[in-house]
């Protein structure tokens, strides 16, 4: 073999006198890729701009592993099927005279190699398919556009037979979960992991005068995270100002009611199993005095419960109990799906619950009316952790027709964003001052609460 970095000594399988005749002939590696390589970190996350060169590390990571260690199979899983593709067509192109025989059939790439060893490249579209067989190697890449349910459920679990390595090669993704192993990397108290961060203007591949015309030209947080391979403090944008809006606490429950004057409001997200059913509790004439702002009414989130696995019986009485000890406060529901027969039972027990479709433009409104919300500390809200959690990591697409859509990334929750959204909604547009109603608009589709 030209150049040994990819594995540990102690991780490399016997050779035979004949396997050392085979030669595999590696790239020149920039300085950062051969450090990369050099690392014996198990956990390897290396957070790369654009085009700097990532991808081409991994397959030469993955092909010098494989050649090296014939008891375990490497793998190499990217987001989707095309991406997964692309990595098998770049390794068989680059190491075709090493190769013994590739098959790809059924959405399963395979190389094997002349050495003896295997790589196999794999989607993460339906990683509940991947679960089987350990591996010794895995190069996960855009690590960051996958859920975090298919390292933690399925991958993850792989390499703990084998003691295999993991290498996570990527563009940052907002403060996502490969955010949460980057900062593994950075504690020397964790010598499982490493860390690296390369933005485009190291790499070979791209001219200086091309990143100074994307910096000129691309908006700030666009450019910071996709060459600069800086991890956004809120993520793709969306909530901005989240910190300067966390004051105060919880009320207790049994003195809220005590609050003379002040109108309350409900905002609920509703789920049973896989997601969590959110309440939030907005007090609409809260006053907040800090650095931040001093002696204005600002809404102030006082109640919160987040739960799941409660029958719909539990959650409605539940639902109930906490808008009459807040004087019989106006509940705004998401009435999507099983939200809107939930809607019809409780406004027939006589709960004063109004629906929110959250579809569409609908959606939209909402979520773009809590981000200026939050960017004009309009609320405050207390450092409930899951919370700040959700709102960091909340992202948006545009689609080919410049519209918006917004959402989770995959595999994780939104819960509390949607029921903050309906909370700030609902405060924002009561129509007296005494006894909080809201505006019905005659709409032959559905009824919804009125922005007017």
């Amino acid at each position: 073999m030209a150049r040994r970095y990819a594995a540990p000594h102690e991780a490399r399988a016997p050779k035979t006198p004949q396997d050392r005749k085979l030669l595999l002939e590696l790239y020149t590696p920039q300085d950062w890729q051969l450090e990369v390589h050099q690392c014996m970190a198990r956990f390897r996350v290396v957070v790369c701009g654009r085009r700097a060169g990532k991808s081409f590390a991994g397959v030469n990571e993955i092909a010098a592993y494989s050649w090296e260690n014939i008891e375990y199979p490497s793998w190499w899983v990217a987001p989707t099927y095309g991406q997964a593709e692309k990595g098998f067509t770049v390794c068989t192109q680059k190491f075709d005279s090493a190769i013994k025989s590739k098959t790809q059939a059924q959405g399963r790439m395979t190389i094997t190699w002349k050495s003896g060893g295997k790589t196999v490249f794999q989607s993460a579209e339906r990683y509940e398919n991947l679960r089987g067989e350990g591996v010794g190697l895995m190069v996960l890449d855009e690590a960051a556009f996958m859920a975090r349910a298919a390292w933690e459920q399925v991958l993850r679990p792989m390499l703990s037979d084998t003691n295999g390595r993991a290498l996570f090669t990527t563009t940052p993704k907002g403060k996502n979960w490969v955010y949460g192993l980057y900062q593994r990397g950075e504690d020397p108290e964790q010598p499982d992991y490493a860390s690296f961060k390369v933005p485009t203007s190291t790499s070979i591949y791209v001219p200086d005068s091309e990143v100074e015309e994307a910096r000129n030209t691309l908006p700030a947080d666009v450019f910071s995270q996709e060459y600069l391979a800086d991890f956004l403090s809120e993520a793709a944008g969306v909530f901005h100002g989240v910190e300067a809006c966390i004051y105060g606490d919880l009320y207790e429950p049994s003195t809220a009611a005590a609050i003379l004057g002040h109108r309350y409001a409900l905002g609920v997200d509703l789920a049973k199993h896989s997601d969590f059913t959110v309440i939030f509790v907005i007090d609409l004439d809260a006053i907040r005095n800090d650095d931040q702002v001093r002696g204005i009414v600002t809404p102030h989130i006082c109640g919160f419960q987040r739960l799941n696995t409660l029958n719909w019986d539990l959650q409605m009485d539940l639902i109930a109990q906490t808008s009459a000890l807040y004087g019989g406060a106006p509940v705004l529901i998401d009435s999507t799906g099983i939200g809107d027969p939930i809607h019809d039972f409780l406004r027939a027990r006589g709960v004063p619950v109004f629906p929110y479709m959250l579809i569409g433009q609908r959606k939209v409104q909402l979520i773009q009316n809590l981000s200026v919300t939050i960017q004009t500390k309009s609320v405050s809200f207390p450092g409930i952790p899951v919370l700040r959690q959700e709102l960091s990591a909340y992202q948006y697409t545009i689609s080919p027709s410049g519209g918006f859509t917004y959402s989770a990334p995959d595999g994780e929750h939104d819960d509390t964003v949607i029921a903050l959204a309906l909370a700030v909604w609902a405060a924002q547009h009561p129509v007296n001052n005494l006894t909080p109603r809201f505006t019905v608009e005659d709409d032959l589709r559905e009824n919804m609460i009125s922005p007017y």
